[in-house]
């Protein structure tokens, strides 16, 4: 598991948001990514819309939550090139700058 991966799980898709130095933990701490059109007004600075497969998807960083590895599917792509709108995204819920 990388840092800005996206995986399946149980419930919506979900980004490992943690550093790829973090690895022996047996959690790791992740927040969904739903399709754009189930989140219709995300906020501007707390929700950075990503592209996975060309199509828009809402990162809702305010849902971040530890999991489990044994609860995280397969890898289904990256949000890496996203980056830097989703650190701003995690500075802004944590320090609100």
């Amino acid at each position: 598991m990388h840092q800005f991966d996206v995986h399946q799980s149980s419930g919506p898709l979900l980004v490992i948001l943690q550093s790829d130095m973090i690895g022996e933990l047996n959690v790791v701490v992740a927040a969904p990514l739903v399709p754009a059109e189930d989140w219709p007004v995300p906020a501007r600075h707390l929700h950075p819309v990503c592209l996975l497969d060309d199509s828009p998807y809402v990162l809702v960083t305010n849902h971040l939550a530890a999991v489990t590895k044994d609860r995280i599917g397969r890898r289904v792509g990256s949000v890496d090139a996203h980056r830097s709108d989703i650190i701003n995204a995690l500075d802004f819920l944590f320090t609100g700058i």
